[in-house]
């Protein structure tokens, strides 16, 4: 099994930001994002979805795998296919456009949390689904929040500007959300529940 993938959904991409990152791990793109990335990213491995947005897949020199079953998003799609290959999934273009799709697609990284590591990247941060025990490093000064999904309980911290100490985070309720690391490292553990973190760049 590999270490990392990279994989593009059909969301908001900065391809002004992206032109400066070297992306060295295997590049996959979710159906719609091949046409806006290809320029970018010569090196793209394959192709996952419908494919209903290649109009001429005979002009397309990657792989192409369709999976024209449409009770899956093309991210799931795409999730199932890499899963068994790789330990971890970065993901770009997951936000952006229509609050409902960005929310499906949290919902499906919810579902595969616990069986591939899924971080969502972005210009101005990074977010993943966190672990029982997660441990950050080189995040000091940057802001940091916690948001429930539903519910998490009994979190403690160390590194945080505001420690959480065997407390409870609930949506409508108490969440964290704009902390600041004030150590290079944190670590936040949690007995039960799930959350996000998110990281400003």
């Amino acid at each position: 099994m590999q270490e990392k993938a990279n994989l593009f959904l059909n969301g908001d991409l900065d391809l002004e930001w992206l032109k400066n990152i070297n992306l060295s791990s295997p590049i996959y793109c979710a159906d719609g994002a091949f046409i806006k990335i290809k320029k970018l990213f010569p090196n793209i491995v394959a192709v996952i979805g419908d494919l209903d947005s290649l109009e001429n897949t005979n002009l397309v020199d990657v792989e192409l795998v369709k999976v024209s079953d449409q009770n899956y998003t093309d991210f799931e799609k795409a999730l199932e296919h890499l899963l068994d290959k790789f330990e971890e999934i970065d993901v770009y273009g997951a936000t952006g456009g229509q609050l409902d799709h960005f929310m499906g697609n949290l919902s499906v990284a919810k579902k595969y949390k616990d069986k591939v590591n899924i971080v969502f990247i972005e210009p101005e941060q990074y977010f993943f689904f966190m672990k029982g025990n997660t441990s950050l490093n080189n995040v000091l000064n940057k802001t940091i929040s916690i948001l429930p999904f539903p519910k998490i309980e009994n979190i403690k911290s160390k590194g945080l500007l505001f420690e959480l100490d065997h407390t409870s985070l609930e949506l409508g309720d108490i969440i964290s959300v704009r902390n600041k690391a004030v150590s290079d490292q944190i670590e936040i553990t949690f007995e039960s529940g799930c959350a996000i973190m998110f990281v400003n760049n």
